[in-house]
C-alpha cells in the first residue's frame, strides 16, 4: 500500500474530527505534494507546538486544530512523523501519526496566503 492509501486510510479512522473531514473532500488532489517527515521525538514535536499554540492564540488562531492535537501528543511516547500536503505550492496541512501510520495523533490546517492578507487587513482598520 503506497504512502497516500495509508494516509486516507488512517484519516477515514477520523471522520468526525471536522478538520480531518474538510482534508479528505480534498485528498485526492493534494496527494501528489504529499511530503512525510523521518521520526520525530515526541519529546521534541511537544516543546515546538507548545509554544506554536501559544503564539497562534496571541495571533488570530488562523491555524487550527491546536486543541485538538496537543492533548494526544503530550499522551504519546516515542517517535511521531509529519505528513505535509500543500495546496498550489502553499504549505496546508499537517497530519500527525506514529511511525507505522497506525495511529492518528493530530492534524493542523495552516492558513491560505489569501486568509492571512485578509486577517493583516482586518487587523489596519
Amino acid at each position: 500500500m503506497n504512502a497516500g492509501q495509508q494516509l486516507a486510510d488512517l484519516l477515514k479512522q477520523r471522520l468526525e474530527d471536522r478538520l480531518v473531514f474538510q482534508l479528505l473532500e480534498d485528498l485526492s488532489k493534494l496527494l501528489p505534494s504529499l511530503h512525510t517527515t523521518g521520526t520525530i521525538s515526541v519529546e521534541h514535536l511537544q516543546s515546538v507546538y507548545h509554544i506554536r499554540a501559544v503564539i497562534n492564540e496571541r495571533g488570530r488562531n488562523l491555524i487550527q486544530g491546536f486543541e485538538e492535537l496537543l492533548p494526544v501528543l503530550d499522551a504519546v511516547e516515542g517517535q511521531v512523523v509529519i505528513h505535509i500536503l500543500q495546496e498550489q505550492e502553499e504549505l496546508r496541512w499537517l497530519v500527525f501519526s506514529d511511525e507505522a501510520m497506525t495511529q492518528f495523533i493530530g492534524i493542523l490546517r495552516l492558513p491560505t496566503q489569501a486568509e492571512l492578507l485578509n486577517s493583516l487587513d482586518e487587523l489596519s482598520k
